[in-house]
């Protein structure tokens, strides 16, 4: 319990209950390591698979975690997801790349995360 997220108000201060981890190791109990707070929608942009549910109008990520959405802040979310994907196999492939487009994509990622990272303090 030396993690600064222990705290029952970190919870309320921070606004989420998503957490993410490097490690989980088990002794005499499960432990986590290196362990940060994040936002719902730091997740959704760089977690792991999103599905679009139209219908339910929810979002489900790697197939358990379900954030309540209408569709259209779903799909918005898959598309970013996409061209920031698309943005980054083109930066590993051609290190000197650069585009005015795919810096104002990656900028406005960042104000987003950092502005609803804020906002929920």
């Amino acid at each position: 319990p030396t993690c600064l997220a222990y705290s029952s108000n970190t919870v309320k201060e921070l606004g989420t209950k998503l957490l993410v981890f490097f490690e989980k190791l088990q002794t005499s109990k499960v432990f986590i390591r290196d362990a940060t707070v994040v936002s719902p929608y730091s997740v959704l942009l760089f977690g792991g698979d999103l599905v679009v549910n139209h219908i339910k109008s929810n979002i489900v990520l790697d197939g358990w975690l379900k954030f309540d959405a209408p569709a259209k802040v779903g799909v918005l979310i898959k598309l970013i997801r996409q061209e920031l994907s698309r943005i980054l196999w083109e930066k590993i492939e051609k290190p000197t790349f650069h585009s005015e487009v795919s810096e104002k994509v990656i900028t406005s990622v960042g104000v987003l995360v950092q502005t609803i990272n804020e906002s929920a303090k």
